[in-house]
């Protein structure tokens, strides 16, 4: 039977929105963070719930952030000095950890540093798809 959509209570001064394959996110009018859906593999950057699906809840870190992203089963935020957060699903190296061979999962927003901040390489855009996640810089690399 298919569901009819739903209001998102707290969710009046979204100012974007991002949809994975079993969960969302939307990013507060005060650059917070917002998820809910599925809460497996981390993708809602919190520890899972025992309901396996969990309701709107605000996360604490990043703060100031500028973009979302929700892939397949990961979350991607980007905060206005250019800094990347990562979370979820790491299976195929899609956080950009650098952790793929461990198949870890993040079940918090992680900044990667290891291959963006240490390098000096300020994202300006990003994208996160299946089991991947794009990024451009500043010099408009991808």
């Amino acid at each position: 039977m298919p569901r009819a959509p739903a209001y998102v209570a707290d969710a009046a001064a979204a100012v974007r929105v991002s949809a994975g394959d079993s969960h969302s996110m939307y990013l507060n009018w005060n650059h917070t963070v917002s998820t809910w859906g599925k809460s497996s593999y981390g993708r809602l950057g919190r520890q899972p719930g025992e309901a396996g699906y969990e309701g709107v809840e605000q996360l604490a870190q990043p703060t100031y952030v500028v973009d979302i992203s929700a892939g397949y089963d990961h979350s991607m935020a980007l905060e206005y000095n250019g800094n990347l957060h990562t979370w979820g699903n790491n299976r195929s190296g899609q956080l950009g950890l650098g952790n793929s061979e461990q198949a870890l999962d993040s079940y918090a927003p992680t900044q990667n540093e290891r291959y963006l901040t240490d390098a000096g390489v300020e994202v300006t855009s990003i994208s996160a798809g299946g089991g991947y996640g794009v990024i451009a810089d500043r010099s408009g690399q991808i």
